[in-house]
């Protein structure tokens, strides 16, 4: 039984085609267009075996999109799938489909770079200094000429994997679009750094107006598996799996492909058999007048259709389709040509017959209708032919001025020959595929430009690069590698810069102890007049932030940080950087580390824009534990606004995540959940060294306001990220806390205790950020349990540590803990504490004593005293926006006698952080949506905010806003 004119049935390429027993999932993708139409965003993740109908599916959402969305030129709804609802005008809206195929695997960010709209427009180049994608057709980034030792990407690839972020977040955050619908297609072909933006883009979507719509096959092999999981997972229950065809639905299509009679009973039954109600494969044994016969596997029948079809063509036609297959990611007519050797008259003659046969798609770029078709295709091509093609397709495409990538990718489908063009340009794509945040795909390329050999003046250059990516992806093989590349190179400083690139990327990859040890060794090959000096030094001392037993106090070189910079030295930005840390941990006086903050920070406010201010960690280290919290925050707003207006995103995750530790402790807790959200955020794409600081900040900030619940959800995001040794002790000691706050407090006695003897195998080494330390809920968790004598050794033994500590923050903290552990007997020195506090800016921690001693009053008999202070308390808690705790104190006060109201306040002082934040961007000029992408909020939100800011300050418009800012301060 032969199907009408060779319109092949796959499930591309035909829209008008019904869905048959899709009803339930036609309904859920209905669902999620209406909730991205209204601002809750939706991922959708359609998973089935090839020709099941996942494409037709994709194309379903969109038709269902547009036309809920009442946009010019969307279908009508067809039966069985009920009309959706419409809203009641147009909105602009945009589609943009990508659809993966083999290659793309090799090729980071290949698949959301091809995102294309119905008009052919990309998802967007990112600005200059973004690092984001750049279209397929745009010039080769990476310079022709390869560097011996090429210095590593700074971010391990976070720069480019969040410039497409940035492009897609654009799409709904201004343009006047309304709404966006992404599909993409075959991710199963995915490659790591696309998975990886969408995965970050769905854990946001539920405060866009923006439907994700992905398909997939299960455990196709080859395919990045993990973080396909991940994507299922956050599916949830838009996580669709069709069924294969029942009978009635297999009997529609035979009836719908035959212009006779209905099959029988028997063909009937025998086709549901052999295609396993699968409507490609049924199709297909359609075409092939298989539907009788012997019970040959399905793919086997595929493999027969397209192989008659083909022989019935002019061989041109053949050898076209195999230039396709080959060539993949729909190539344009001229490109296949000249891969299959045609003329374009041939080509052009051949392209319509296989268009005709149901091969092709009709016109260009040529795509063929089915991937199982493709697939089908590169099988009948042997092994030597299927490598010629490529080698032949990676010539062209580089002539064409093709991406370094898309040329790399063919060359690794061919067979090495010793051409040193091959070598050059697997080197180069690798340069720049590391650079995009992929060195498993960065590996695979080296290794094929070993084998090709590359020439000898390039070989160093490969097996160091080979090194570099190995360290990035983890790999014990890095150090041999290096090794290797050591063994090549007799100039010193050569070995000295191929060093300090391993050094980077052993960084990057949390091999903090390989790091320091690279750093050292290139330091010794070179003398303190190169340029190349400083930032060896300062890679070497960020190692050692990280590991405190690889503090290089006592050696000489360290000596240009800690004292000939504070004595006025010149020096570079990053070496500054770690000299105000430095002085603020050898205890020098707040104008001091203030002062080289400023130095720090005066040419470049993110102090190293080329390093996406990395070295920014130092500055706010060092404020923070200097107690300059109002000095950390001013500069902190300036580096995150400067690296915003340059769109670094990384040197923005650096600035908002220091930011967010100054920000708690001056009690600005919505603020600092936000900046720390946002940094924990950009850090999780390439999961840096950096991640577990902004956790942190987030558990300790959601336990500041009472939030259990919140401290608890944050403390789970652990699991998905990669916690170096450093800061496994603190992971431990913030669990602890949640424990004890859960009410758990034997659980909380051993988290605590895992950490202190994580500290000990550290070094025992303890920085005071202003973070919960573990020592905090072991004591109190050793009271709850009855065991105040232990919990008082361990309280006392830090007010001893801390008695001499230059910051009154510090000493005021152990005090703190001495007096709350003691109860109703720790009044004097709670009493201390209060009044250290009252000098700091840490007004959370001022909070967190004033309740303290007014409860330590009410427990020694003295209510008039515990009220006093118990008002204070509550005064500043609701200046300070903490509505949970102000209703614990307010309990507290009625077991005193007392029945306050919540405190009235007015201005500014009763504005949250956040609001106060968005106040001021509005003050400057902004407009919501501007203010909106600046905060990583909704504009909803924002409008939301300024409604509140109106209200606070007695103000009915935006004109009124700078003056009553102005006034509200200066009263």
């Amino acid at each position: 039984m032969r199907g009408h004119g060779g319109q092949r049935g796959g499930d591309r390429g035909a829209p008008d085609r019904p869905l048959l027993d899709r009803e339930a999932e036609t309904a859920l993708l209905e669902e999620a267009v209406r909730d991205a139409l209204a601002g809750r965003g939706r991922l959708v993740v359609v998973e089935g075996p090839g020709g099941i109908g996942k494409s037709r599916l994709l194309d379903e959402a969109a038709e269902l999109f547009l036309a809920a969305a009442g946009a010019p030129g969307a279908r009508p709804s067809r039966p069985p799938a009920p009309t959706p609802t419409p809203v009641p005008h147009r909105r602009a809206v945009r589609v943009l489909r990508s659809t993966a195929d083999e290659l793309h695997r090799h090729r980071a960010l290949g698949v959301v770079r091809g995102l294309l709209d119905d008009e052919g427009r990309p998802l967007g180049a990112a600005p200059a200094g973004a690092g984001g994608p750049a279209p397929d057709d745009a010039p080769d980034p990476v310079p022709d000429d390869v560097p011996a030792a090429p210095e590593p990407a700074p971010d391990g690839g976070a720069a480019a994997v969040q410039g497409v972020l940035a492009d897609v977040r654009a799409i709904v955050g201004g343009g006047g679009v309304a709404a966006a619908l992404l599909l993409l297609d075959d991710l199963h072909w995915a490659d790591a750094g696309s998975l990886r933006v969408l995965e970050e883009l769905s854990a946001a979507l539920g405060r866009l107006p923006l439907l994700v719509v992905v398909a997939t096959r299960p455990r196709e092999p080859g395919a990045f598996h993990g973080l396909l999981d991940r994507l299922r997972a956050r599916a949830g229950g838009s996580y669709l799996r069709p069924a294969p065809l029942g009978e009635d639905a297999v009997a529609r299509l035979a009836l719908g492909a035959s212009s006779s009679a209905a099959p029988s009973p028997a063909a009937l039954d025998r086709l549901v058999r052999r295609s396993g109600g699968n409507p490609f494969h049924v199709r297909e044994l359609l075409r092939a007048g298989a539907e009788d016969g012997d019970d040959d596997a399905v793919p086997d029948a595929v493999r027969h259709a397209v192989r008659v079809d083909l022989g019935r063509l002019d061989p041109a036609a053949s050898d076209l389709a195999r230039a396709v297959a080959v060539l993949g990611a729909g190539p344009d007519l001229r490109m296949a040509a000249a891969v299959a050797g045609l003329e374009p008259h041939d080509a052009e003659a051949a392209a319509d017959g296989l268009a005709g046969a149901g091969i092709l798609r009709p016109g260009e770029p040529l795509r063929f209708e089915h991937a199982l078709i493709a697939e089908a295709v590169r099988d009948e091509l042997s092994p030597f032919a299927r490598a010629r093609l490529h080698r032949r397709a990676a010539t062209l495409l580089d002539a064409a001025g093709a991406r370094v990538e898309a040329v790399a990718a063919h060359l690794l489908e061919s067979r090495a020959d010793g051409d040193p063009w091959v070598a050059g340009v697997l080197m180069r794509a690798a340069r720049a595929t590391n650079a995009a945040g992929d060195p498993v795909a960065a590996g695979r390329l080296l290794e094929r430009a070993r084998r090709e050999p590359p020439p000898p003046e390039l070989e160093v250059a490969v097996v160091g690069a080979l090194a570099e990516a190995d360290a990035l992806a983890g790999r014990p093989e890095a150090a041999d590698r290096l090794r290797e590349a050591l063994d090549l190179i007799d100039d010193p400083r050569r070995r000295a810069e191929l060093r300090h690139a391993l050094g980077r990327a052993f960084h990057l990859a949390q091999r903090f102890d390989e790091a320091a040890d690279a750093s050292r060794a290139a330091l010794d090959g070179l003398s303190v007049d190169d340029p190349l000096y400083d930032r060896v030094l300062a890679g070497w001392l960020t190692d050692a932030m990280f590991v405190p037993h690889l503090r290089p106090a006592e050696d000489p070189r360290v000596t240009a940080v800690t004292e000939d910079i504070r004595a006025g030295a010149e020096a570079a930005g990053p070496l500054v950087a770690h000299a105000v840390n430095l002085a603020a941990l050898d205890g020098a006086p707040g104008p001091v580390v203030a002062g080289l903050a400023r130095r720090a920070t005066a040419r470049d406010p993110v102090t190293d824009a080329a390093a996406h201010g990395f070295q920014l960690t130092h500055v706010t280290t060092g404020l923070v534990h200097a107690d300059l919290l109002d000095e950390a925050v001013e500069l902190l707003t300036r580096a995150s606004d400067f690296a915003a207006s340059r769109h670094n995103v990384l040197a923005e995750m650096t600035a908002r995540g220091g930011r967010a530790f100054a920000l708690r402790l001056r009690g600005d807790t919505a603020a600092a959940l936000a900046d720390a959200g946002r940094a924990l955020d950009i850090s999780r794409v390439t999961d840096t060294p950096y991640s577990a600081w902004w956790l942190l900040v987030l558990v300790d900030a959601h336990l500041d306001a009472a939030d259990v619940e919140g401290a608890r959800a944050a403390l789970e995001r652990s699991r998905e990220i990669t916690i170096p040794a450093y800061a496994r002790l603190r992971l431990r000691e913030a669990e602890a806390a949640v424990l004890r706050a859960e009410g758990d407090p034997r659980a909380a006695i051993a988290a605590a205790e895992e950490g202190e003897t994580e500290r000990l195998r550290v070094g025992g080494f303890r920085l005071a950020l202003g973070t919960r330390d573990g020592r905090w809920s072991l004591a109190r968790a050793l009271v709850a349990v009855g065991r105040p004598g232990e919990a008082l050794r361990v309280a006392d033994a830090e007010v001893e540590r801390t008695a001499d500590a230059p910051v009154a923050r510090h000493r005021a903290d152990a005090l703190l803990l001495a007096g709350i552990v003691r109860g109703a007997d720790g009044v004097v020195q709670l009493e201390r504490a209060v009044a250290l506090l009252r000098t700091s800016p840490a007004r959370l921690l001022l909070l967190r004593g004033l309740t303290a001693l007014g409860t330590a009053h009410r427990d020694a008999g003295d209510p008039a005293a515990a009220r006093a202070v118990l008002l204070e308390a509550l005064e500043l808690a609701d200046r300070l926006a903490l509505r949970r705790r102000s209703d614990e104190l307010l309990a507290l006060l009625r077991t005193v006698g007392a029945r306050p109201r919540r405190a009235a306040l007015h201005g500014t002082e009763a504005l949250t952080g956040a609001e106060l934040e968005v106040a001021r961007l509005a003050a400057e000029g902004l407009g919501n949506p501007a203010i909106a992408a600046r905060r990583h909020v909704s504009r909803k939100t924002v409008e939301t905010h300024l409604g509140r800011v109106y209200r606070k300050l007695g103000i009915d418009s935006r004109a009124e806003l700078r003056g009553a800012l102005d006034r509200t301060r200066g009263a």
